[in-house]
């Protein structure tokens, strides 16, 4: 995954708020790649949907990076 602004994928997400909180602790949205609720939690992401919203994203970025890693993606997008 090149490198992902946080803000933007924040953003994206509808969740402008937490950009200060994140960006503080982390370079790009690959960092966050193996967060958990517990850490969102100590980060200040207190709401469940956000938390919600936010692992979901990641998890469908986590896939996504494995797909192209075992060359999945690309197959799958020929078909």
């Amino acid at each position: 995954m090149k490198h992902q602004s946080i803000s933007r994928w924040l953003s994206q997400l509808g969740l402008p708020q937490y950009c200060t909180t994140f960006e503080q602790e982390y370079d790009g949205v690959e960092d966050l790649l193996h967060l958990s609720e517990c850490e969102l939690l100590e980060l200040g992401v207190h709401n469940f949907l956000h938390r919600l919203h936010l692992l979901t994203s990641l998890r469908l970025l986590q896939e996504r990076e494995w797909r192209r890693g075992c060359g999945t993606d690309r197959i799958a997008k020929v078909r």
